[in-house]
């Protein structure tokens, strides 16, 4: 068991590099890694504690289904630990792998048929030299007296004490003793690793039992804990945690949901004896005027769902038992349940009524002003964002503050008629109330969407959308963040997602005429494929290439890469006579126009944030049908060289002496393609395969050819490591390409070259399905082409991409 601090050292005594702060480097490596794990006293590997281990479960009918075990209690270290590994003979050459099922529960997921015979029986799955065994049980075994003292003397060590006193019963004090089950067998395990090696670990919750302890879920405690009062101790850490609470304000938000929950199910004297109910109403409006209290309560029945309707009922029960005094809090909780239920109006005029009651209630006071922001009160929202107390980088104050501070001239003398037609003089009209120019509110207009859209109801929606657009981008963990502060995200949700058609249906009565005219043509704008045409300091001239229509978007500040013919996706909106891409642009590649262009069509948020997500992905070497490439070299021996000879002749294999043998075909790209390539020395047999797909295709040739022979050996690579090797590293152990490398650099030429060949008879989406040659031949095919060379510019020029120059060349297009 090793400390960051030592795994730190080491590392640096072995000549690795960790920067200023090693320890941290170490930290942040280990934490994003499922093959180690931390302990009370330090880390271990997960590999070398569980080989060795074998657990017992019982298989249920369903787990034969769906061919998957269930990791919760009994697996529950397996599944922690990703499993990678080859799986012992009996299970199959697939792999058993860490699996989350719909209804969220973890599995250990295997080939077609491990588990068939088991159904209704108990097994041992254990991990013995990186394998994975099953073994039927006749029965569960009972636990060793060596394992279950070790159970109890971790507990002892290692287990949590919590008092919990009584909310009503302030002398009665109950002591929580409890460890979770992961935590337990972990440092068990390490701990006292021989009894866990004797013989199978019998059914979790018959080991805890046999040792004196109950579960409660994925936790553990001395036989006859009360779980209720564990429950609820739970609760009030969690309310703590979240909101930053004392135990007083944990007490009184508890207050609030069970007084809540007992009105909204209609249980008598829910506030108490009748004569007590004005002095329970009064004590929750006191609670609720506690703004940390207030905001637990509503994230309480946010994350339940709870009816607005039902929220309502509750607070205007307790407005009905108090004399309107203390009262802001409650009446701001109407105000967002009746925001949530869509109602804008009746939301305002309850927040209204919050304000008006002169107590500082800050949750009240910025809602109102994000209602008087929305109806273009700039002003009137800066006043009450500054009594709320809030910081100068609080979202709604820096949405207001230009248009509260920047006042636009006055229009007329203050004696004219004023410029609206109303007839009245233009001091007594709309002096000191000038409105900016539409063009400059609109991106105010945006924002106000943008504030709807980051509304509790919504933050799933954009949540959903911006993991769609990580996971297809390949990038780290921390990189969602990125995403879901990506102006990108939030348009396809408010577009595609039609939350933009909610905001405008529920605020159109709140916005200024002219907004809500405006939102209203932007309503039906539609993202699309542009081809850039003109490039200026300020300013794109695009052309729409689904409806063909022409703009000019300005306010723009194009990437120096920016060029003409070069292909974005976005959405600009209109304003006036032009147009502004509030949400930005992202490049397009003309060889995925296809793609994108029927996502739009289809108008589904979450293809096109695949398809977005894809852009930012690092470029993927592929093979001829398209795949990965992943270098294997697959290892058998045969009983007899002859006869595997023969038998590979027989098959159909190419011989092309010294023991080579080739298995060519039509690949998705190319005539006459090596797929595989077999090497016959004696009794050993050698497959080279360049892809996942390709590799599991020599496999099932062998079964069925030489179905004697014995695979020793499997070694894959990935596109970089194999680079690395055949650049001549001495360094064993994986290393990232380096382009700037001349070895590496040829290599990566050869094979775009070859590309570029194969490319040059392709069928092409972006060319409509014809080949590069055969576009060439006609004016509209050139112009397609024209344009698909053109977008190849806007990647940077380097080893390892296809050079327009020369494809232009080769298609006489010069």
């Amino acid at each position: 068991m090793l400390t960051i601090e030592t795994i730190a050292d080491q590392l640096q005594a072995t000549g690795v590099e960790l920067g200023s702060d090693p320890a941290h480097e170490v930290q942040s490596a280990l934490d994003s890694s499922t093959m180690f794990v931390e302990l009370e006293e330090g880390w271990v590997g997960c590999a070398a504690q569980l080989d060795g281990t074998a657990w017992s479960t019982a298989v249920s009918e369903q787990d034969v289904e769906i061919q998957a075990l269930q990791v919760e209690p009994d697996l529950q270290l397996l599944g922690w630990w990703a499993l990678d590994v080859a799986p012992a003979s009996g299970i199959g050459d697939e792999m058993i792998t860490s699996e989350e099922l719909d209804d969220g529960t973890s599995v250990l997921a295997g080939p077609d048929g491990w588990l068939n015979g088991y159904a209704n029986r108990t097994i041992a799955v254990g991990i013995h030299d990186g394998r994975v065994t099953i073994d039927p049980l006749d029965a569960p075994l009972a636990p060793t007296e060596a394992l279950r003292q070790a159970i109890v003397e971790t507990f002892e060590q290692r287990a949590t004490h919590h008092a919990v006193c009584s909310m009503f019963e302030e002398a009665t004090t109950y002591t929580l003793t409890s460890i979770s089950l992961e935590d337990l067998l972990w440092e068990t395990l390490v701990a006292h690793r021989a009894a866990f090696t004797t013989r199978p670990i019998p059914p979790v919750d018959s080991l805890l039992a046999d040792s004196g302890f109950d579960r409660y879920g994925m936790i553990v405690g001395p036989t006859g804990t009360d779980w209720e009062v564990y429950e609820r101790w739970r609760q009030r850490a969690l309310l703590a945690s979240r909101h930053n609470l004392s135990d007083d304000q944990v007490d009184a938000a508890e207050i609030l949901i069970g007084a809540s929950h007992a009105v909204i199910s209609d249980t008598s004297h829910a506030l108490g004896p009748s004569d007590d109910e004005p002095a329970a109403a009064r004590l929750m409006a006191i609670c609720l005027a506690d703004t940390a209290v207030a905001k637990a309560f509503w994230g309480h029945h946010l994350a339940r769902g709870t009816e607005p309707s039902d929220l309502v009922r509750f607070a205007e029960r307790l407005l009905d038992r108090v004399d309107g005094t203390e009262t802001a809090g409650v009446h701001w909780f109407i105000g967002r349940a009746l925001d949530l239920a869509g109602d804008a109006l009746e939301a305002e005029a309850a927040l209204n009524r919050a304000v008006a009651t002169g107590d500082h209630h800050p949750l009240a006071l910025e809602a109102a002003a994000a209602f008087a922001a929305d109806r273009g009160d700039a002003a009137g929202a800066l006043s009450l964002l500054r009594r709320a107390g809030v910081s100068d980088e609080n979202d709604l104050l820096v949405e207001v503050v230009g248009y509260a501070t920047h006042r636009p001239p006055a229009t007329a003398g203050r004696n004219d008629p004023c410029p609206c037609g109303s007839g009245r003089k233009y001091k007594h009209c709309h002096l000191g109330k000038e409105r900016v120019a539409l063009i400059d509110r609109a991106p105010w207009l945006y924002a106000k969407a943008r504030r709807y859209l980051r509304d509790n109801r919504h933050r799933s929606v954009v949540m959903d959308i911006a993991r769609t657009m990580h996971d297809a981008s390949g990038r780290a963990g921390l990189a969602l963040l990125d995403f879901l502060e990506f102006e990108m995200v939030s348009d396809l949700a408010l577009c595609e997602a039609g939350i933009f058609d909610t905001f405008l249906a529920e605020r159109h009565v709140l916005l200024p005429d002219d907004e809500a005219l405006l939102a209203a043509r932007w309503q039906l704008t539609e993202r699309s494929v542009f081809e850039v045409e003109g490039v200026r300091n300020d300013s794109l001239s695009l052309r729409d290439l689904r409806n063909g229509e022409r703009i000019t978007v300005t306010n723009t500040n194009p990437d120096r890469r920016t060029h003409p013919g070069m292909l974005l996706l976005g959405r600009p909106l209109p304003i006036d006579d032009t147009w502004r891409a509030f949400s930005g642009f992202v490049g397009v590649s003309g060889i995925v126009l296809d793609d994108h262009l029927n996502a739009l069509d289809a108008g589904n948020p979450f293809d096109i944030a695949d398809l977005i997500g894809g852009s930012f992905a690092p470029p993927v070497m592929r093979n001829t049908d398209s795949q990965p490439l992943r270098f294997h070299e697959l290892t058998y021996r045969v009983g007899d060289g002859a006869i595997a000879t023969r038998a590979l002749v027989a098959a159909g294999l190419r011989d092309d002496g010294n023991g080579v043998f080739i298995v060519a075909r039509d690949s998705a790209n190319q005539k006459n393609t090596v797929i595989l390539t077999l090497t016959l020395d004696d009794v050993t047999l050698r497959i080279d395969a360049n892809s996942d797909a390709r590799a599991t295709e020599a496999r099932e040739l062998i079964d069925r050819v030489l179905p004697g022979a014995q695979l020793v050996d499997h070694d894959f690579r990935d596109f970089d490591e194999a680079t690395a090797d055949r650049a001549g590293s001495n360094d064993p152990s994986p290393q990232p390409l380096d382009q700037s490398s001349p070895e590496v650099a040829a290599i990566l030429e050869q094979y775009i070259e070859e590309m570029e060949t194969r490319w040059l008879d392709e069928s092409i989406p972006a060319l409509g399905g014809r080949t590069p040659r055969d576009a060439a031949q006609d004016p509209i095919g050139r112009e397609e082409l024209r344009r698909l060379l053109v977008s190849f510019e806007g990647h940077s020029r380097g080893p390892g991409t296809m050079s327009p120059a020369r494809l232009r060349a080769a298609l006489g297009l010069e």
